[in-house]
């Protein structure tokens, strides 16, 4: 295995995900990698005509901000996190997208280890990110499974 020079972290703040950042800071810390925190959040619906570079509503503003929040007290300690709040149509789409354009040597996300039915129709952001990834991804199941349904 080469060298491990950048970790992605994507997180849904769930337990599951607090679980998989563990890892992926002990891992950062073993080996001096950068680690970075994604979370992806869903385009906000604005109304039709709005033009793209229009200031955005106040709510859309407090969400944004709510969510970088959120995103930076993430239990890290004292070791050196980026945080990046991305938008995408698609959970697995943004962390792709991010994992490409940071060359993202190591993805280290939670799975909420939905069998059967819940994940036939809730699909899988893991199995997707690690059918289309473009470096290995390390799942972590943790948290507590009967929280995740």
């Amino acid at each position: 295995m080469s060298a491990i020079h950048s970790i992605l972290h994507p997180t849904d703040f769930s337990p599951q995900a607090d679980a998989a950042l563990m890892f992926a800071l002990a891992l950062a810390r073993d080996q001096k990698a950068r680690l970075v925190l994604l979370h992806v959040a869903r385009w906000p619906i604005r109304p039709i005509g709005l033009p793209p570079d229009a200031t955005p509503p106040p709510d859309e503003v407090m969400e944004r901000q709510e969510l970088e929040r959120e995103l930076r007290q993430r239990p890290t300690g004292d070791f050196p996190v980026e945080h990046r709040l991305e938008y995408a149509d698609t959970t697995a789409e943004g962390i792709l997208k991010v994992a490409r354009e940071l060359g993202s040597d190591l993805i280290v996300m939670g799975t909420h280890g939905r069998t059967g039915w819940r994940r036939l129709l809730l699909g899988s952001v893991a199995e997707q990110v690690i059918r289309e990834s473009p470096c290995p991804v390390l799942t972590v199941r943790g948290g507590n499974p009967e929280e995740a349904s």
